[in-house]
C-alpha cells in the first residue's frame, strides 16, 4: 500500500491491512474512520491515522514494535491503546492530540527512548507508566497534559528536556528527579501549581530558564545530596512564593545556597539530625554559656573557621565565620531553651556542645 494511498477518504470507516508493507500518510486525514485491524503489521509508518478524529478501535496493537511521527496525531476518539512489550519505538507527536486515557509502557523493555512531544497536549491522559529502560525522553513529550495525576520519571535518564512537563497541572504531591538527572531544561517543570514537594539528585547541575516557573503550591525542596549549587537560568523560580519554600541543603552548603542568586530568598534548613553533630576526638573542648539572649562561645585558644548553631530538631538557625576562638550570637529570635553549636576549627576538626537558654 503506497504512500498516502487512501488519504483524504471522507467516508471510510474501517479498514483491515493484511500486507506488511505500508507507505507514509496511509490513511492520513479519513474523518469518518472508526476501526483500525492492524494485526498483520509490526511498522506504524508516520503519518498512517494522522487526523483520524474519529478512530476509536485498533486491533492488533500489541504486535507493533515501531511507531512513526505522527501515527496517531489528532486521533481525538482514541481513549487506549496496547502498547507491545516488544515496542522499540515511538516517533515523535505520535500521539500528540490524541485521546488517550493512560499510557502503560512499563512492559516495554525494548523501549529505549520516547520521541518529542510524543503524548503531548492529550487533554484526558491520567496515567503513564514508564519502562526503567527509558533513558532518553524527547522534548515536551507530555507537554501540557492537564489531567496527567500519575507519573514516575525513570531513573536512566540523564535529563528532564525542555518543557516535558509544561502544564501537568494535575500532577500533585512529590516529585523526585531521579539520581543521574544533570540538567532540568528550559520550562520543564513549568505550571505544576499541585506539586508541593520535588527531590533535586545529587548529580543535578543546572536548572533552565523558566524550569520551574509557576510552582505556585511548592512548598519543600529537599537538596540535601546536592554536591554544589546548580546554576540557574533565566527567572527558574518565578511565580514560586519562594520565603514560604523549605530548602533542605547539606550543612557545607548552607552559605553558599543562601548567598546564590535566584536561590537566596528560600527558607533554609539543615538536614543535620542532633545525633549525627559529633566531635572529632581530638578536638579541645568548647565552652559556652548565656547571658541574657547571647550566646558567647570558645574555643580554648583554637580558631574556628564556622560555627553553626542548631535547635533540636537538627534545623540549622544560623552559620557564621568568625575570625579567633571567640563568638557570640544573639539567639532571641530562635526559639526553644535547648541548642546545639558545632565549631568547624581552621585545621578541620569538629567540636560540640549542647547547653540550654535560660
Amino acid at each position: 500500500i503506497g504512500y498516502g494511498s487512501f488519504a483524504g477518504c471522507s467516508k471510510l470507516k474501517e479498514i483491515t491491512v493484511s500486507t506488511p508493507h505500508i507507505g507514509l500518510d496511509a490513511f492520513k486525514d479519513c474523518a469518518a474512520l472508526t476501526t483500525a485491524d492492524v494485526t498483520a503489521l509490526e511498522v506504524l509508518p508516520a503519518g498512517i491515522f494522522a487526523r483520524c478524529a474519529a478512530l476509536n478501535q485498533v486491533k492488533g496493537s500489541a504486535n507493533i514494535t515501531y511507531i512513526g511521527e505522527e501515527a496517531f496525531a489528532g486521533c481525538s476518539s482514541l481513549s487506549s491503546f496496547t502498547f507491545s512489550p516488544e515496542l522499540k519505538h515511538i516517533g515523535a507527536r505520535a500521539f500528540e492530540f490524541s485521546g488517550l486515557e493512560t499510557a502503560r509502557l512499563d512492559k516495554c523493555t525494548l523501549l529505549t527512548s520516547i520521541g518529542e512531544r510524543s503524548f503531548a497536549s492529550c487533554p484526558h491522559l491520567a496515567a503513564v507508566t514508564l519502562s526503567a529502560n527509558i533513558t532518553e525522553l524527547g522534548a515536551g513529550a507530555f507537554f501540557e497534559d492537564s489531567s496527567l495525576g500519575s507519573m514516575t520519571l525513570p531513573g536512566g535518564i540523564s535529563v528532564l528536556p525542555a518543557r516535558l512537563l509544561k502544564g501537568a497541572t494535575s500532577l500533585a504531591g512529590a516529585l523526585a528527579i531521579p539520581d543521574g538527572v544533570t540538567e532540568i531544561g528550559d520550562f520543564a517543570m513549568k505550571d505544576l501549581t499541585a506539586v508541593d514537594s520535588v527531590r533535586l539528585p545529587g548529580t543535578l547541575t543546572t536548572l533552565g530558564n523558566y524550569a520551574m516557573e509557576n510552582m505556585s503550591g511548592l512548598k519543600k525542596i529537599e537538596a540535601t545530596e546536592l554536591e554544589a549549587v546548580p546554576a540557574v537560568g533565566i527567572d527558574v523560580w518565578r511565580g514560586v512564593d519562594q520565603p514560604n519554600v523549605k530548602v533542605r541543603v547539606d550543612e557545607d552548603l548552607y552559605e553558599a545556597f543562601t548567598n546564590a542568586g535566584q536561590w537566596d530568598k528560600f527558607t533554609y534548613e539543615s538536614v543535620m539530625g542532633v545525633d549525627d553533630i559529633t566531635a572529632d576526638s581530638t578536638a579541645p573542648t568548647i565552652s559556652g554559656h548565656f547571658e541574657g539572649s547571647d550566646l558567647l562561645v570558645s574555643c580554648g585558644g583554637a580558631d574556628i573557621s564556622r560555627l553553626s548553631l542548631y535547635d533540636l530538631s537538627g534545623r540549622l538557625l544560623v552559620s557564621v565565620h568568625p575570625s579567633g576562638d571567640y563568638v557570640v550570637i544573639d539567639t532571641a529570635q530562635y526559639d526553644g531553651h535547648v541548642f546545639v553549636v558545632s565549631a568547624i576549627l581552621s585545621d578541620g576538626r569538629r567540636a560540640t556542645l549542647k547547653l540550654a537558654r535560660q
